[in-house]
């Protein structure tokens, strides 16, 4: 099932083209969202004494090309796939500069926002409302993405915090527990 899920988000995503084919990597920008996840497969997170750790199932990459036999374009696309152990939850990067959080739900289907990092906007999925925040961690303050449920009964996680820095520093999980990640 979480191959499954993998493959569709892969498929949706590189379902697209580039608006310019000139252009088919990655900003800088964009590839500095991902930078933490391409150095670390793990991390663990606690919450009231119980302990899960988030890992990497799958990594795909692909590198962005213009084929002019056919005058299509591909681009550049960075898929990493989480397993936590009662979630699944999927980071990506296409278009140069979107990055996908999608976040698997209990049926299957596949919801989450987007970010246009050039832009510093985001779509909303109608079941999650992203933002910026400053958020402290530790002694330090980071710049995060926030992402918050609207419509919390029908989603697995109800919030997620994400930062350039440590990627994934918090999460709240559909029964309320705050997972805060150790270093």
């Amino acid at each position: 099932m979480k191959y499954y899920n993998y493959l569709l988000v892969s498929i949706f995503i590189l379902s697209y083209a580039c608006t310019e084919c000139e252009e088919t990597q990655l900003t800088g920008e964009t590839q500095e969202w991902l930078e933490y996840y391409k150095n670390n497969d793990f991390a663990v997170f606690s919450s009231n004494g119980n302990y899960d750790t988030l890992y990497i199932q799958n990594r795909y990459e692909e590198d962005g090309d213009y084929i002019t036999n056919c005058g299509d374009c591909l681009c550049e696309t960075i898929v990493f796939d989480f397993d936590l152990n009662k979630y699944s939850f999927t980071l990506a990067a296409s278009h140069r500069q979107k990055l996908f959080f999608v976040l698997i739900r209990k049926n299957g289907f596949s919801i989450g926002p987007s970010y246009y990092v050039n832009d510093n906007t985001f779509d909303s999925d109608g079941y999650y409302n992203p933002f910026f925040e400053e958020y402290s961690y530790k002694g330090s303050s980071y710049d995060a993405i926030v992402i918050d449920c609207i419509k919390c009964n029908e989603v697995p996680i109800k919030k997620l915090v994400f930062t350039k820095e440590l990627g994934i520093l918090e999460y709240i999980d559909k029964e309320g527990n705050v997972w805060v990640k150790q270093l």
